[in-house]
């Protein structure tokens, strides 16, 4: 009789000591719905339906939002003497970030993508201000004039 009772012990211990399948609840994922009106909205939705409303078009959110980083491009930007046309190490401002050239007068700096752009150098004493129109065109090459004191 004991051993007969012994499958049925097991069972009523697994089944006290394992979580329910169906009281488990699904993972929730954010993603950013659009509706047809073109309103951009935080959903959460099953990992299983997350797929199928990516596949429609949806996208996950960042961090819980829907707000869309800007777009930011690359600008290559060489420094060179206007007399000598000599690489110059110079500190470069374009919109929102600064970085210093390389010996050979070169940097990139990563800016939020817009048709113009001021740009700030600044090198040996001397500084120079511009206003370029990308047009496309993402190398820049600047003649630092020394005739410009800072």
């Amino acid at each position: 009789m004991r051993l007969k009772m012994l499958p049925f012990i097991v069972a009523v211990l697994a089944a006290l000591l394992t979580p329910s399948i169906a009281s488990a609840k699904p993972a929730k994922v954010d993603l950013c719905h659009v509706d047809d009106e073109g309103v951009v909205r935080l959903i959460s939705v099953s990992e299983r339906a997350a797929e199928q409303r990516i596949a429609k078009g949806d996208r996950l959110a960042v961090d819980g939002s829907c707000e869309v980083a800007p777009e930011r491009i690359a600008i290559a930007v060489t420094v060179l003497d206007v007399v000598t046309r000599e690489p110059v190490i110079a500190t470069v401002t374009i919109a929102d970030q600064t970085a210093v050239t390389t010996s050979a007068g070169e940097t990139v700096l990563r800016v939020v993508e817009a048709d113009t752009y001021d740009i700030v150098i600044t090198a040996n004493g001397y500084q120079t201000f511009d206003t370029f129109l990308t047009n496309g065109t993402f190398q820049v090459t600047v003649l630092l004039e020394p005739a410009i004191a800072n």
